[in-house]
């Protein structure tokens, strides 16, 4: 048998990157003296933008998983797909219940985008603290050792068990060795010369094997493109989803997690990369024009 753990830490900093996110969008708001009521029917549209990103980045995770064949409700999330769900339901309640502040669209959605890179940020250093999202394997100077633990254990049956802890990047290393070793997950190990070969194997595979640090690598990316894009303070949000696109879209050749694929042999991350970066791009001539058009805030 094999038995995994999960790590506290990733939704703690998860928590963390969202606090500062709003943080700063609350704040840089707050400077542009909006009346009451508005303020607080954008509170109302910001919430819900929340909920539409978590359900999106379960639901858009879980369709990859099912076209790939794998059970509804067995994925996790994904960034990009709670990303255009929040961003949607956003626009769209906003240009219908906020119609006096559509001059100043533009310079909100902007905001947004700077407080979503700050949260997005720490929320990767989450990832890295459980070993989630991690790279392939590697034996670069940069290359990280994840941690965790691995036990091999007999039942007061005579079965014995392998019991792993700790990084989701340990455990996968772990597990892709037992696979390769033809360890069978749900079969019945008794006799100690057959399961401790195999045991040890894996124990100094996964112990000794380096992982990209992918998630510090967009740690480093969305940090230096917030710092700037806080210094050209116009077309923000067109510039983020351009920029991450475009990132999202390289660093997903350099993941090993379980990435699944669509029909054209690329990740579905990159898929949604394509679609936002094309976004971007359309929105920059849309943020050009109405701004010569009307007195529109960018």
């Amino acid at each position: 048998m094999f038995y995994q753990h999960s790590n506290i830490l990733f939704p703690l900093l998860i928590v963390i990157g969202v606090a500062l996110g709003l943080l700063f969008i609350f704040k840089s708001i707050n400077k542009m003296n909006i009346e009451k009521g508005q303020y607080e029917r954008l509170i109302v549209i910001f919430s819900y933008s929340g909920i539409a990103f978590y359900l999106g980045a379960r639901f858009f995770d879980d369709l990859f998983h099912f076209i790939n064949g794998e059970p509804w409700g067995k994925g996790g999330i994904t960034f990009l797909g709670g990303m255009i769900s929040a961003m949607v339901v956003l626009i769209v309640l906003f240009l219908i219940f906020l119609k006096p502040l559509r001059h100043r669209f533009f310079k909100i959605i902007n905001i947004v985008a700077m407080g979503v890179i700050l949260g997005h940020a720490f929320g990767r250093i989450g990832c890295f603290c459980a070993g989630c999202c991690y790279g392939k394997v590697t034996d670069s100077f940069i290359g990280v050792n994840f941690p965790g633990e691995a036990e091999l254990k007999k039942t007061k049956t005579g079965e014995y068990i392998i019991e792993v802890t700790g990084s989701s990047g340990y455990k996968q290393l772990f597990g892709d060795k037992l696979d390769e070793l033809g360890f069978d997950k749900n079969g019945v190990y008794t006799d100690f010369t057959v399961i401790n070969p195999i045991f040890t194997e894996a124990y100094n595979y996964a112990e000794n094997t380096k992982l990209l640090p992918t998630q510090l690598i967009e740690t480093i990316f969305l940090l230096s493109l917030f710092g700037i894009l806080f210094l050209i303070k116009k077309y923000q949000f067109p510039l983020y989803i351009i920029g991450y696109g475009t990132f999202r879209f390289i660093i997903e050749f350099f993941r090993s997690d379980n990435r699944g694929s669509v029909a054209i042999g690329i990740s579905p991350s990159q898929l949604l990369s394509i679609l936002i970066v094309v976004a971007g791009i359309g929105l920059i001539f849309v943020y050009t024009i109405l701004h010569k058009k009307k007195n529109i805030e960018i």
